[in-house]
Parts: C-alpha cells; structure tokens; sequence
C-alpha cells in the first residue's frame, strides 16, 4: 500500500477503495472519541437535515445516528464506493441505504441551503481542492449553520 496521493480525485478514490477493509479496523476507537467528544452537542440538538462527507466504513454514521433525533434525517457520503458499501452493510437496518451514497466533497448533490448540520472527519487535508470542498460546504447549509 503506497501513500495517499493527495491532489488527484481518481487516485485517491482507488486508494480509498483498497484501504477501506484496513481502515475500518483503524478507525473504531477513533472515530467514537471524536464524534463523542466533538459533535455531540451539534448533532443532538439538530432539528434540521445532517451531511455527514467522508463517511468511511460509518463508524461514525453509526454513532450520529444514535446521537442525532429519531425524526432528523441523516445523509451520508464518500468518494470510495467500497468505504459506501461497507457503512451500508454496518448500518443495514439502521439507515436506509438510499441515505448512504457515492459522492465527491467537491460536487455535492444537494439543494442549496438544504442541511442545518455538516460533518467531514479528517477529509479537508485529503481534498483535491479544499476551497472547492469549502465552498460546497457553504452552499448547502442553511444560513447561519454549521
């Protein structure tokens, strides 16, 4: 396994895939200090939508979904499709799969000012184009939001 490259989407979208397995052994423990200790308060007092960018293997969709209000809705989503298919299968039964999707932190596909809540874990030093990703961001939460 080589190092991550970092400015190109395509590469890191296949370096992505062929870590997934691994990563998700890595990431348990993390990934439940973080989101316990820095999201908490934001995602239990969410009355609006939650964006969750850079999923993983949804250790930590998994710990928003049991954070966040029943009646909020939660989408979630990563570049590696193998990451996407791993969170579904962890959350088979939990969140609908319709929830968990494919997608790039640069090109989202969502209204405009749509979520009241965005959440990317270790993703923004990833990113091709921070700005772009940034920017995205922006676009889709709701005024005010973060």
């Amino acid at each position: 396994m080589g190092e991550a490259p970092v400015r190109d989407q395509n590469n890191l979208k296949e370096f992505w895939d062929e870590f997934a397995e691994e990563f998700d052994l890595f990431s348990e423990s993390t990934n439940q200090i973080i989101y316990c200790l820095a999201v908490n308060s934001k995602i239990s007092t969410a009355t609006d939508p939650i964006l969750e960018v850079g999923c993983g293997t949804g250790r930590g969709t998994e710990l928003i979904m049991f954070m966040k209000q029943s009646s909020v809705e939660l989408q979630s989503i990563d570049l590696s499709p193998n990451m996407v298919k791993i969170t579904r299968s962890r959350l088979d039964g939990v969140l609908d799969s319709s929830c968990i999707n494919e997608s790039s932190s640069q090109e989202l596909d969502f209204e405009d000012e749509y979520f009241g809540r965005y959440i990317s874990n270790m993703v923004l030093h990833l990113t091709p184009d921070p700005l772009k990703m940034v920017s995205e961001a922006f676009r889709v939460l709701k005024t005010g939001n973060l």
